[in-house]
């Protein structure tokens, strides 16, 4: 079984839909997207999307970057949450 591991930004929509943009994008780069098409920016969560295609909030995708070693930092200890910043 392949390791888990954080493989873009996201934001999950109010009604559910996640939206996802290749890295380097970072949040506020998927909101751009989103307002420009039109999508409600309310209500949402920042996330990031794994390598099994679901859905991870900052603190989960925290714990799975970490443990990934994919934080460029030399974090020695996983932080309350993870930042698109940390990554890319």
């Amino acid at each position: 079984m392949a390791q888990l591991i954080v493989v873009a930004a996201a934001v999950l929509g109010s009604n559910g839909t996640m939206f996802a943009l290749k890295p380097p994008a970072r949040h506020d780069t998927i909101f751009k997207f989103m307002a420009e098409r039109g999508e409600n920016c309310h209500g949402t969560k920042q996330g990031f999307l794994l390598s099994d295609g679901t859905f991870a909030t900052r603190a989960i995708a925290a714990v799975v970057a970490f443990h990934a070693k994919q934080i460029l930092t030399k974090e020695t200890e996983v932080p309350e949450t993870l930042f698109s910043e940390d990554l890319w």
